[in-house]
């Protein structure tokens, strides 16, 4: 039996903790979802929501992965360096 999604309306920061954990691994929406209960468009509007944007030193051009989901820089391998791009990141708060 498939678990459904909970009718909590509101993420908790606990889901929140786990939507970035997710994030840093590289996992997708639909992954993150099942893992919180929630549909995976409630993960992409929470991200997208609630994305913190770190200026680069360099040039401040925005990044051509972020046109796509994940929509920001917690699971990319260049992340810790310094890519020259915006960075973007979900921070759970």
């Amino acid at each position: 039996m498939r678990p459904t999604m909970t009718k909590h309306k509101h993420l908790t920061l606990s889901d929140r903790n786990d939507i970035q954990l997710g994030l840093e691994c590289g996992e997708t929406f639909k992954a993150i979802g099942q893992l919180i209960l929630k549909d995976p468009t409630t993960v992409s509007k929470e991200v997208k929501r609630n994305k913190q944007v770190r200026e680069s030193t360099s040039n401040n051009l925005p990044c051509p992965l972020l046109a796509k989901a994940p929509f920001v820089c917690n699971g990319c391998p260049k992340r810790r360096q310094n890519c020259g791009y915006q960075k973007v990141f979900y921070l759970a708060k």
